[in-house]
């Protein structure tokens, strides 16, 4: 990616010398964006000063902003140059780590706003797949990498790959003394975090799997992609907040973690949907209330969000077998009966999410990320057709504006082959008290679970 050049021109009519007045600027950016560019130009400008008489212009004063694209030949014309980047080693690996080349086969010739380039001078934001709001990628100076997450600013090697900083994500925030801890027991009564940690420790011994002429990968089993994917959610919910203590607390519990890692899941899919959150504390608030309430950062609107988890036997730490009796059932309705008592107040829409907790598996021939009908899984037809029903049936409009039944149980994979594949259904009531059909948060949430299971390779 190049820089784009604009030449700007602002001008005015001075009401202290009656003449216009006019101030040609060269501005650019590492996109073709000439609104946001002429946005910062303003803002340079402010307050204006009349370039004959020098005195300063009114507040409110109308003025314009004229600007052309500066062709290549202009800009070496004018000698122009971005800042000097900080010297690096070209046969290290790109700060970018997005190829597993060196920095002189990857970023050092392509402009000053490749990604490569752009983390030498600074953090960048970026917008990586599966998300839709931008976020701040990490730094480079010299041999170090730099990353700021909440009020901290974490360092490494700067050769570190985004999933090992995941893992150091996961450990700073549960606690080394509670994975510590949790070695001693036996593997059973373990929490399903350490024994998802163990197989990624496993599957990193071994000889890598696949080979895309850049780097030698391993392929990601069904435990491993969900401790990489609980670390990617940490990672969204900690950018801005930290992630209140009961949640930690709830994750490390046996018993109560099921519950907290799918309400984590799902709130960091808002996040990542471009929603602000806001945690609900279960021991400050009195009567029911949702888990947490989401605010839309492109509409502004905000929603209320309830999470509910089958528990089934055999799964994640509830003690048991898998089997396709008790598995393959989409026998929810009890978590959808208490995640409907907990609707918020205040006419805000409510959106419910239910994890079924089913070991399914996709037909072969569907492509990634694509759409399939309903009906491929009986379970999920089961669970349509019976709130279709009762939201027909029922006299008042339903409090929920849309249920979301969601099936990301990678944890159900063996340690050998590839992680089974997640899926969900997005459910709107025929008949709500606040309707959310065609809302632009709808398509952002639906885009984001969509890919959910998407980890860059570096940020």
């Amino acid at each position: 990616m190049t820089d784009n050049w604009f030449k700007a021109e602002v001008f005015f009519y001075c009401p202290h010398c009656g003449q216009q007045s006019s101030e040609t600027l060269i501005a650019n950016a590492s996109r073709h964006n000439p609104a946001a560019v002429a946005e910062q130009i303003r803002k340079a400008v402010a307050p204006l000063t009349c370039q004959r008489c020098n005195k300063l212009a009114p507040e409110g004063l109308r003025y314009d902003v004229g600007m052309n694209d500066l062709k290549p030949e202009d800009v070496s014309r004018l000698n122009l140059t971005g800042p000097a980047l900080p010297p690096f080693d070209p046969s290290k690996p790109c700060p970018c780590g997005l190829h597993g080349k060196t920095y002189a086969a990857c970023c050092r010739n392509k402009g000053m706003n490749a990604l490569g380039n752009a983390m030498l001078r600074g953090t960048a934001p970026v917008l990586v797949p599966g998300a839709r709001t931008e976020l701040l990628s990490s730094m480079v100076r010299g041999d170090t990498r730099f990353r700021i997450i909440w009020n901290k600013l974490w360092y490494s090697r700067q050769e570190q790959t985004f999933h090992q900083f995941l893992d150091g994500l996961v450990g700073r925030t549960l606690g080394q003394d509670w994975f510590e801890q949790q070695q001693l027991l036996p593997v059973k009564n373990r929490n399903a975090i350490v024994r998802w940690r163990t197989a990624l420790l496993s599957l990193l011994g071994k000889p890598g799997d696949a080979n895309d002429a850049v780097s030698t990968a391993h392929t990601l089993t069904g435990p491993v992609k969900a401790y990489l994917c609980f670390g990617y959610d940490l990672y969204w919910l900690q950018l801005v907040n930290r992630l209140p203590e009961s949640v930690i607390e709830r994750l490390k519990d046996f018993q109560a973690f099921q519950g907290a890692r799918y309400e984590v899941l799902i709130a960091a899919v808002f996040a990542r949907s471009g929603f602000e959150i806001e945690w609900i504390d279960d021991t400050t608030s009195a009567g029911k209330h949702p888990e947490f309430i989401a605010r839309h950062k492109r509409t502004t609107k905000k929603v209320g969000v309830e999470t509910k988890s089958r528990r089934r036997p055999g799964a994640m730490n509830y003690i048991g077998t898998v089997t396709p009796e008790t598995h393959l059932k989409g026998d929810v309705f009890d978590l959808y009966q208490k995640a409907v008592q907990q609707a918020p107040g205040g006419g805000l829409p409510f959106l419910i999410f239910i994890d079924p907790n089913v070991p399914a598996s996709f037909p072969k021939d569907v492509p990634a990320y694509s759409s399939i009908p309903v009906e491929t899984f009986p379970w999920m037809s089961e669970i349509r057709d019976r709130l279709v029903s009762m939201w027909n049936g029922a006299a008042v409009p339903s409090v929920e504006s849309a249920v979301f039944v969601t099936n990301f149980a990678f944890y159900y994979g063996n340690e050998d082959e590839p992680s089974p594949t997640g899926m969900g259904s997005f459910l709107p009531s025929p008949n709500p008290r606040v309707s959310l059909l065609g809302d632009p948060m709808i398509e952002d949430l639906i885009y984001c679970l969509q890919h959910y299971d998407q980890i860059p390779r570096q940020i």
